[in-house]
C-alpha cells in the first residue's frame, strides 16, 4: 500500500526488540532470496582435461567434430581470432591463427593446412587477392577456404565465391564456423 502525501511508509519491520533480545521477525511472506535459486556455474575444461576425463560433452556439441584438422585462421582482430580459435579448437582442429595476408601466405608457405578460414577485410592485401595468390601458388592451390566477413550480403558472397573460396559466412554466425570445417574437411 503506498502512502498518502504527508503520512509515513508503512514499512515491514525486519528485526523485533522483545526486551531480552533482538531477533529476526518470522513470517510467512517469501523473501526475495527465496525465489531465486543459484545455479552450478559451468565449469570451462580443455580439450585436453576433457580427454583425461573422458569426456567429450564439454565442448563442440559433445562431437570431437575437427579432430586433428589442420585449420589456418586468417583475420585482423585480436578478438574474432582468439574467439574464433578457441571454437575450432575446442572441436579438436590444430589451429593456427595469423593477423595479415603476408603472415598467411608465410605459413602456408612452411606447412600443410586442410581448411583456410579467412577474413574478406584485411589490412593491406584483402582476403579477396590472398585466395587468388593461394590459387594460383602450386602447393596449396587445392586447400579449402571459408571466407568471414561482417558483411553478410549477397553481393559479398558472390565475389567470395569468384574469388575461390569454397564457402561464405557471416561473423555473426560463428556457431556454423565448426560444422562447415568438417564439411570442407571431407573429400571430394
Amino acid at each position: 500500500m503506498l502512502p498518502r502525501h504527508g503520512q509515513e511508509p508503512a514499512a515491514r519491520p525486519l528485526m523485533v526488540d522483545d526486551g531480552a533480545r533482538v531477533r529476526p521477525v518470522e513470517d510467512d511472506a517469501p523473501r526475495m532470496q527465496d525465489r531465486f535459486r543459484r545455479l552450478p556455474r559451468p565449469v570451462e575444461v580443455t580439450r585436453g582435461q576433457a580427454r583425461q576425463l573422458g569426456d567429450r560433452r564439454c565442448y563442440s556439441g559433445g562431437v570431437d567434430q575437427l579432430d586433428g584438422a589442420r585449420v589456418l585462421l586468417v583475420d585482423e582482430s585480436p578478438t574474432v581470432r582468439k574467439k574464433l580459435a578457441r571454437e575450432l579448437d575446442a572441436a579438436g582442429a590444430e589451429v593456427t591463427a595469423v593477423g595479415s595476408s603476408a603472415d598467411a601466405l608465410a605459413a602456408l608457405g612452411g606447412g600443410a593446412f586442410d581448411v583456410l578460414v579467412c577474413d574478406l577485410l584485411l589490412p593491406g592485401t584483402d582476403g579477396h587477392a590472398l585466395m587468388r595468390a593461394v590459387r594460383a601458388g602450386t602447393a596449396n592451390a587445392n586447400i579449402r577456404a571459408i571466407a568471414i566477413t561482417a558483411r553478410a550480403d549477397d553481393e559479398s558472397r558472390a565475389r567470395a565465391l569468384a574469388s575461390g573460396f569454397d564457402d561464405f559466412l557471416p561473423k555473426l554466425v560463428s556457431a556454423l564456423l565448426v560444422p562447415t570445417v568438417a564439411r570442407l574437411r571431407q573429400p571430394q
